[in-house]
């Protein structure tokens, strides 16, 4: 690891908000305590989930995840 991976990673983990990073298919590939507090998982239980999975129907429906962006490769 570098200075700018510890960087990110303390940001990551400190932050309040619960963050998820997934894949372009929406796996899950990272998330921290905050994320895994707010949806009830263990760690190492979210990473073998789908984004799709863990955001509740109703949010969806609120605000779809741009999937077509995330194929392009762009975040969201």
């Amino acid at each position: 690891m570098n200075v700018n991976d510890d960087k990110y990673r303390i940001l990551v983990e400190q932050s309040p908000d619960g963050i998820a990073i997934y894949d372009q298919q929406g796996r899950i590939l990272e998330v921290n305590d905050r994320a895994l507090e707010m949806l009830g998982y263990k760690r190492g239980e979210a990473s073998t989930r789908n984004v799709l999975d863990i955001i509740a129907p109703e949010d969806l429906a609120q605000q779809p995840i741009r999937t077509d962006l995330l194929r392009d490769g762009h975040s969201v």
